[in-house]
């Protein structure tokens, strides 16, 4: 794209070029800096090194300075014939720094024997003294490198760059004193710019800068693989367009990364590619985008109930077909050509509804049985398995109790494998008020070299969710600093196995404030049973208490089951926090202890008659009632016994 100003020689068109490139880029809202030089100060450059007759192998090298280095430069110019003399009195003139009033300067004594290099360098100073005048704020910067190499720039020479993207010029023109002498125009000066329209837009995608408002309505592109990979296409392209999906193919076989880059810019929610192996085999390799490995597809399929059809229709968007002997492929993932790979946005799933924990009937076989759920997982993405490292149960959660059911049912049917239902456990946890001082001391002797470990600690209780913190306040070598950490390890250690219930204690600091040690008998094995020990009598002394995790409800139901859903919900110990009315349905907010909301699913419809659904996530945790307390206490001791 081409913009003129007026055909004369004087100057003000120069700065109409300045701000017309201020204007322009400053709507666009890419920021840009606009690099000038002038030709006449070129030759002044040439004529003062003694090469005025090399004019332009002197401007084709130096042009290139920005991309290949100065010593690069050099050599160029050394091959285009340039004499070393000439080349050391060109470096330090390249080289010229300061403002562009400063570099003008330069350039007067420096090139002050060239008639020509003058005016160029007072045509220059009186391009940006204009500018200065009308206000112009645009970053304007004299560039002695820029050369262009073009024969028809007889005066200043614009370039435009683009501050925060990396890309070539993005803008570039100047002064001609004869552009139109082959239009029977001769001696007409002028101004003129070019716009790189395709780069500008390069800049705007990369900065974001299109408005979203911007309606692309293309929904399928056809990649351009070649003139016979086109002659198949446009059939298929001819067939969509008939359903009434727009459609379009790649205008030129380009590279495959340009292709996608047009499909992203434009928004194009799908790719075709269709390839020579697609069209002899009339089978295709895709790649899946969730493992990186590769399938073979061969004829697609209509299926019937039982019976399977080939499928010998041009496909579009929306077709459902069966694929036969894909080997590594599951429900959700994506197939795609490898040279064009893509992974389209995925549907926000519901989140499981219940959960309950597996247990093998025969002892010994908890890995079959996960790797026979892990199975199932592979054509039922509403399944969710995973294994809780707390307490060692194997969880399956899904979309109700009969969806939990069938899946465990189906496992056995396949895998001959028996699997039991069971509710999950609660992850309580345990933490302390108060605070106190305590001793762990370990001492033993065996005949030989014993054991020796002794540390004080200070223990206190912290505000909830402040988890777990150490401090070494030891001074004067009392415990030497390499059996602190052991210390530390030993309380964590005993803190994670629980002190009435078996749950990890959380949210309580220690202090280690002193001890002793012995210099043969002592060891971090000697320091980590120490502060286990003092960790279980700080326990001792400060009543430790059960916290039990609190879920944020969601019901939505029904305006006339509001009252029923209420009252089961205070029954289960849980807080309303508000209820919120829209269209005949309820969506109701509460704060419940998790134990009791275990096996909601089936109690709510029940109670809505399959009308309620509900989401849960953990909130917090708060300190159990009593009731409960003696009641983990209970299961926890009778769980030590029968193991």
């Amino acid at each position: 794209m081409r913009r003129g100003c007026h055909w004369s020689r004087s100057l003000l068109n120069e700065v109409e070029l300045i701000e017309i490139v201020e204007r322009i880029f400053g709507k666009l809202g890419i920021g840009v800096t606009l690099k000038m030089n002038n030709r006449k100060i070129l030759y002044g450059i040439a004529e003062t090194i003694g090469h005025a007759d090399k004019m332009m192998d002197i401007t084709v090298a130096i042009d290139k300075l920005e991309k290949i280095g100065i010593d690069n430069v050099k050599a160029e110019l050394a091959g285009r014939g340039l004499d070393d003399e000439a080349i050391a009195k060109l470096q330090p003139i390249l080289e010229l720094s300061g403002s562009n009033d400063e570099k003008l300067a330069k350039l007067r004594e420096v090139i002050g024997g060239s008639a020509t290099g003058l005016r160029g360098v007072e045509e220059m100073a009186e391009i940006f003294g204009y500018a200065k005048s009308s206000g112009i704020s645009l970053p304007v910067e004299l560039d002695l490198s820029l050369a262009r190499g073009l024969n028809y720039y007889t005066g200043a020479i614009f370039e435009v760059k683009a501050n925060d993207f990396a890309i070539g010029s993005i803008c570039g023109g100047g002064r001609y004193d004869d552009l139109t002498g082959i239009f029977g125009m001769p001696d007409t000066s002028g101004v003129g710019i070019s716009f790189g329209a395709d780069r500008i837009y390069d800049v705007m995608v990369g900065l974001d800068l299109f408005p979203e408002e911007v309606n692309f309505s293309t929904k399928v592109l056809f990649v351009n693989l070649g003139a016979e990979e086109c002659m198949a296409s446009l059939g298929m392209m001819r067939a969509l367009r008939d359903r009434g999906v727009a459609t379009e193919i790649y205008p030129e076989a380009a590279k495959m990364k340009k292709q996608m880059e047009y499909a992203n810019r434009r928004m194009i929610p799908y790719v075709v590619i269709v390839g020579s192996n697609e069209l002899e085999t009339r089978s295709a390799t895709v790649k899946n985008m969730r493992t990186g490995e590769t399938e073979r597809m061969g004829n697609l399929l209509y299926l019937v109930g039982k019976t399977q059809t080939p499928c010998k229709d041009t496909l579009g968007p929306g077709a459902i077909v069966a694929v036969a002997k894909l080997k590594n492929t599951r429900t959700g993932d994506t197939l795609c050509d490898e040279k064009a790979p893509f992974i389209p946005a995925l549907p926000d799933l519901p989140p499981q509804l219940i959960t309950f924990a597996l247990a093998p009937k025969e002892k010994g076989d908890e890995d079959k049985v996960y790797a026979a759920i892990q199975k199932l997982l592979d054509e039922d993405i509403m399944l969710k398995l995973a294994r809780d490292e707390e307490t060692s149960d194997i969880l399956l959660s899904g979309m109700g109790q009969l969806h939990v059911e069938i899946s465990v049912e189906r496992a056995r049917r396949r895998y001959k494998v028996e699997i039991q239902l069971k509710t999950p456990k609660v992850p309580y946890r345990e933490t302390v008020r108060g605070k106190v001082q305590a001793q762990g001391r370990h001492k033993k002797q065996t005949g030989g070299r014993g054991q020796f470990g002794d540390c004080w600690i200070e223990m206190e209780g912290l505000p909830r969710g402040s988890g777990y913190v150490f401090e070494d306040a030891i001074v004067g070598g009392a415990i030497p600093r390499t059996y602190i950490p052991a210390i530390d390890k030993g309380i964590q250690e005993s803190a994670a196995r629980g002190f009435i219930a078996g749950y990890p204690v959380v949210d309580f600091k220690v202090r280690v404030y002193d001890g002793s040690y012995h210099n043969v008998d002592s060891s971090e094995m000697a320091f980590k049973v120490a502060g286990s020990l003092a960790f279980k009598k700080a326990m001792e002394t400060l009543k430790p208490v059960l916290l039990e995790p609190i879920v944020l409800l969601s019901v939505s139901v029904p305006d006339e089951h509001m009252g029923d859903v209420i009252g089961d919900l205070s029954s289960r110990r849980g807080k309303v926090l508000g209820s919120d009315s829209q269209a005949g349905i309820t969506e109701i907010k509460a704060h419940v202890p998790m134990s009791e909301i275990l096996r909601y699913a089936p109690d709510l419809r029940s109670l809505t008659g399959g009308q309620g659904v509900f989401t849960m996530e953990f909130d917090h945790y708060e300190e159990a009632p009593a009731p409960i307390v003696e009641k983990v206490i209970a299961e926890h001791q009778k769980s030590k016994e029968d193991a």
